[in-house]
């Protein structure tokens, strides 16, 4: 399931707004002491090592099941000394409220007893986290979407993660992502659940959080369900297209280099993903933008066939569309949010030469709801305004 960057943007603004609000400052690490990410969610990185304390399955035998002492132990480590809110385990609603009731129940339940405690021989004692050891726990302990995610939590904390559906699909209906999970308890719907905070963790990476786990992103969704939006989260409408009406500079003589020894240290990486994240939103701006100029120009026919191709560089443009009669228009987007520049490569150099009605779309204002495309014709770009800044050298 893919997240859009755009969407993505705004969503990880807001969090950072948050935090800056609680914390003082825009985290930079979910690992910074002080931080609201921090003060809020570490707890949970080190639960899995308690609850592994108090199961000890490697001391297990096949001979103990059947005779309550795995259940026992299952138990134990649902209700942690020092607190576990992972699993609403203490009845506040009464007794059947509890996630873990049908293996309390089962301590008086020979038959239900035998039958849990194989299956939690298999899952910790073998690690056989899988299909068949989830749907079978289904079967003895009901759909219970918490006690399911935190049983294999603790097994193997990097694969799998605790579930509170309703605030994890409210966290997704912010992001974009049309995934539910409450009452929608199964292995198919558990594994696209962790496939979509996978790449919340791409995206949290891409955004410069480049130190993010899989529990992080977990947590970054967790506290953007917590605090709610005051107003309902809408997707912005695409901006209108506006022609380039400025005046390209040819490139200025170049003047005396002197070296930089008082240079700063920078993050490069994390530049360098931070920047990849705007380029790809620029793209989806651009994207729509363009197709929603065809809408308004009565042409949904042909808004409907335009694709964005900037995952085959080899072509030389990022988007392929078309005008109202149904010429083929290439385009270029470039992110201009940083200045009044952008740079081209030499394939899209020649593209821009060699292919009739190719244009460039600048698009500016990325990280906020009010983005701007503006389109200049490939035509009046000319050798003249073209400043060598890389040399290709041979060997």
């Amino acid at each position: 399931m893919v997240i859009s960057p755009i969407t993505f943007r705004r969503a990880f603004n807001r969090f950072q707004a948050i935090n800056e609000q609680e914390s003082g400052k825009p985290l930079s690490s979910f690992s910074e002491p002080g931080s609201l990410a921090y003060e809020w969610e570490n707890y949970k990185k080190g639960i899995p090592h308690r609850a592994l304390a108090v199961l000890e399955p490697q001391k297990w035998t096949k001979a103990m099941i059947g005779s309550g002492a795995i259940v026992s132990k299952i138990i134990q480590a649902i209700e942690l000394p020092g607190g576990n809110n992972l699993v609403q385990w203490e009845g506040r609603n009464g007794p059947a409220s509890r996630a873990h009731l049908r293996i309390i129940e089962a301590q008086d339940d020979p038959k239900a007893c035998r039958e849990l405690e194989a299956l939690f021989f298999d899952l910790y004692h073998h690690g056989k986290a899988d299909k068949t050891t989830f749907e079978a726990i289904v079967e003895l302990c009901g759909k219970r979407y918490e006690l399911l995610g935190y049983l294999f939590f603790i097994v193997a904390p990097e694969r799998f993660l605790p579930l509170r559906t309703r605030s994890f699909d409210n966290a997704f209906a912010e992001l974009g992502v049309d995934l539910r999970t409450e009452r929608n308890c199964g292995w198919e719907n558990y594994l696209a659940f962790l496939a979509v905070i996978r790449g919340v963790q791409r995206c949290l990476h891409a955004e410069g959080l480049t130190d993010t786990s899989l529990l992080d992103a977990h947590s970054f969704c967790w506290i953007l369900a917590c605090h709610k939006a005051e107003d309902e989260v809408r997707a912005p409408q695409p901006p209108p297209i506006t022609l380039f009406s400025g005046s390209l500079k040819p490139v200025p003589p170049k003047g005396q280099f002197t070296p930089r020894d008082d240079a700063e240290t920078r993050d490069m990486r994390e530049e360098a993903q931070r920047r990849q994240a705007s380029g790809q939103i620029a793209e989806e701006v651009a994207l729509k933008a363009e197709r929603e100029r065809l809408c308004r120009e009565g042409r949904d026919d042909l808004a409907a066939k335009v694709e964005c191709e900037s995952d085959r560089p080899g072509l030389g443009y990022d988007i392929h569309s078309f005008e109202k009669d149904g010429t083929e228009r290439f385009i270029e987007v470039e992110n201009i949010s940083n200045g009044p520049r952008f740079f081209l490569s030499e394939g899209e150099w020649q593209n821009s030469r060699a292919r009739t009605n190719y244009w460039f779309y600048l698009v500016s204002n990325t990280d906020n709801a009010l983005p701007k495309v503006v389109c200049l014709p490939a035509k009046e770009l000319r050798q003249e305004h073209l400043q060598p800044v890389q040399y290709l050298i041979r060997f």
